[in-house]
């Protein structure tokens, strides 16, 4: 790291870190678990160049950026992991003529990292009312249909569905 971005890059990331935490800590208990239960989840930093769309409704829609604001990304592994209380929503990033978009993101991945575990629904979360939405997989397995996947085919995420 260049010698003149490295202080503010590493309070950056201090605080990006911090943030993280109180949104793992919230997204926890919002699902009724101790504070430290969840990873997984995306933080996205965006200049004023809009190039981040979602899908609704069968439609794309700009995420237009917010000077100093953020986008928190649930992604499908969040969705599993809360048996659908948290969607995923799918998403894609457009060039356009307008400037040169610049995006910082931060990926936190929380227990995720260990590919040769179970990976599924919480169980806390599972009871006769609320079934399990998804089977266990290896997360090794999801990555490698997540990078074998085009945009238009079916998300990694259904071949798990129950």
């Amino acid at each position: 790291m260049p010698e003149v971005c490295r202080r503010s890059t590493m309070e950056y990331i201090k605080h990006m870190k911090r943030l993280g935490e109180t949104l793992f800590e919230l997204l926890s208990e919002a699902l009724g678990l101790q504070p430290d239960h969840l990873g997984i989840l995306t933080l996205l930093l965006q200049n004023h160049i809009t190039g981040l769309q979602v899908l609704h409704k069968g439609q794309w829609f700009d995420v237009r950026p917010t000077r100093g604001g953020l986008v928190v990304n649930i992604g499908d592994l969040l969705q599993v992991l809360s048996n659908d209380t948290f969607k995923s929503v799918k998403h894609r990033a457009i060039t356009n003529r307008v400037g040169t978009r610049i995006t910082v993101p931060c990926f936190f991945s929380g227990h995720a990292t260990l590919l040769e575990k179970p990976f599924g629904p919480i169980k806390e979360l599972i009871s006769e009312a609320n079934p399990p939405r998804y089977k266990e997989f290896l997360l090794k397995d999801y990555v490698a249909k997540f990078l074998s996947s085009s945009l238009d085919n079916k998300p990694p995420i259904d071949y798990y569905k129950l």
